[in-house]
């Protein structure tokens, strides 16, 4: 739920609010054991990072989530 938030968020352009509900997915996402959030979770921060102009670190967690999936 906190990912799909976080993908709204940064589409109505409030980075700040997104990556706030990513952090929260994470937190909740370590005891879940639900076997896509890591790779969810990467590919939803690489575009917060890619909308913040961060586009290397977008593409490292692209990476990231590439080895995860």
């Amino acid at each position: 739920m906190h990912v799909g938030l976080s993908e709204l968020y940064r589409e109505r352009g409030d980075l700040r609010a997104a990556t706030q509900h990513l952090l929260k997915s994470q937190e909740l996402g370590e005891h879940t054991g639900l076997p896509q959030h890591r790779y969810r979770w990467r590919a939803a921060m690489a575009r917060v990072r890619e909308a913040e102009g961060n586009l290397d670190g977008a593409l490292d967690l692209l990476n990231e989530a590439e080895r995860l999936m």
